[in-house]
């Protein structure tokens, strides 16, 4: 929906938050929320129960429910980053290494793609393939000769990973700031295309870096 309601949740989120710091604190040895993904730290399972149970609670008052396929109680020896990022991002900083001399080719950036397009896949999520193309800003993927390797995938993902437009529309507008060539009618074709997808949705986000993309 439009950008304002992230505004609406996000004020809702921090009420619950305070109203369930009020009601069972002393059981939480620390804390965090990520959007709508909350991360607590406690002493016990027993400890854990009550939290969860507090959280059912005040969640409900707003006909909101905890995503049970999501919820689980962890040991405090599980590592709180997933391998998948971990293993990505050691990829990244390679990339990176790579990218500061002159040794990085296409076929090493399309493998780094790949296995972020599959993960995404994988674990239907844009994350993935968010890093990978911060990945490619950090390096200037838009400045180097495997641009053209890796335009086409840019215009596919937007298509697939809307929550990566803003990374490509910067990409591509950055790549034209600098006088290099873009595929001007395959951006034009793609963006109009998807605007008129994100229009009929209010998805004010997405249709303001498509405006952008354009108008630069």
């Amino acid at each position: 929906g439009p950008d304002a309601f992230r505004l609406v949740a996000e004020f809702i989120a921090s009420g619950i938050d305070e109203a369930l710091q009020a009601r069972v604190g002393e059981h939480i040895v620390g804390a965090a929320r990520h959007v709508d993904d909350f991360y607590i730290g406690l002493r016990s399972e027993t400890d854990a129960l009550i939290v969860l149970s507090a959280l059912r609670e005040l969640l409900q008052r707003y006909n909101l429910n905890v995503n049970d396929s999501k919820t689980k109680i962890m040991s405090a020896l599980e590592p709180l980053n997933e391998l998948w990022a971990q293993d990505l991002r050691e990829q990244s900083r390679k990339l990176r290494q790579w990218g500061a001399g002159i040794t990085t080719t296409g076929d090493e950036v399309i493998l780094f793609l790949t296995r972020a397009l599959q993960l995404a896949g994988q674990l239907n999520s844009d994350s993935p393939v968010k890093i990978a193309l911060r990945t490619f800003d950090q390096i200037k993927g838009y400045t180097r000769n495997w641009w053209p390797v890796i335009e086409p995938y840019l215009q596919r993902i937007i298509f697939h990973h809307p929550h990566c437009i803003d990374y490509a529309a910067l990409l591509v507008v950055k790549r034209f700031a600098i006088g290099e060539s873009i595929d001007k009618e395959g951006w034009s074709a793609a963006a109009e295309e998807l605007l008129k997808r994100h229009l009929a949705f209010n998805h004010h986000h997405e249709i303001l870096w498509l405006v952008w993309m354009l108008l630069a």
